[in-house]
């Protein structure tokens, strides 16, 4: 991809960065796991969102997937996730539901990014959301349209 796509993409992050940084959520950025506690709403215990790769293989995964080792998500892909989740809560009042929906969403999208060893979202193409919503489909994912 051209610079100008980076520039755009590493402008995309840093202003959502900045935004996020001056709600003083007490949340730092470059953490793996996000305690939104104080930021957005939430109903029950579940108030945290995982910038994290996913590493579980159970019976039903498909054997095409292969799977990173366990960690945070390599930058600049965590980056990006981070300030989609950011923009979504800023721009659509995206409660927290939603938002972990849509991190879970650019996690699994990491899956096939990692088997094509691809890391920046720049890179991402119709392929990587197609190979997702076959994964769904595989592993039999009731909320699919979602």
């Amino acid at each position: 991809m051209g610079s100008n796509v980076d520039q755009n993409l590493a402008n995309f992050i840093e202003e959502e960065k900045k935004y996020f940084q001056s709600l003083n959520t007490g949340i730092n950025w470059d953490d793996e796991k996000w305690d939104v506690s104080k930021w957005l709403f939430h109903r029950g215990a579940k108030f945290q969102i995982l910038f994290t790769t996913i590493n579980r293989i159970n019976s039903e995964m498909p054997k095409y997937v292969k799977f990173p080792e366990k960690g945070q998500l390599p930058l600049p892909y965590s980056d990006f996730a981070k300030a989609c989740a950011v923009y979504l809560q800023r721009t659509k009042g995206s409660g927290i539901m939603a938002i972990r929906n849509y991190v879970n969403e650019c996690r699994r999208i990491h899956l096939f990014m990692h088997s094509k060893n691809e890391t920046n979202p720049s890179q991402l193409t119709r392929w990587h959301f197609e190979m997702a919503i076959e994964f769904l489909k595989d592993i039999k994912y009731k909320n699919l349209y979602d």
